[in-house]
């Protein structure tokens, strides 16, 4: 009994994991058509600066920014510092 639930269980997953990434697919689809038309009225208003930070908010890459607070919550910039803290 066990083989037949645990086969149902992955078809099933199967299944979800298909749903969910086409509709990420759609999304990412439509964000990026969204951001190009933004694009484009940007260059037609002639306002440039506007355009090309939609452009470099589609093409850099995300860098997190990291955060270390001490125990008194002020935050840590020196790398001495942030050693210490861990």
């Amino acid at each position: 009994m066990k083989g037949k639930s645990d086969l149902i269980s992955k078809q099933k997953y199967k299944q979800l994991n298909k749903e969910i990434r086409s509709l990420c697919r759609a999304d990412k689809t439509k964000y990026i058509i969204t951001k190009c038309n933004n694009i484009q009225k940007h260059q037609l208003n002639n306002n440039s600066r506007a355009m090309f930070q939609e452009v470099n908010s589609i093409t850099r890459k995300f860098q997190p920014q990291l955060v270390i607070k001490d125990k008194l919550g002020r935050v840590l910039t020196e790398n001495d510092e942030i050693r210490s803290r861990w």
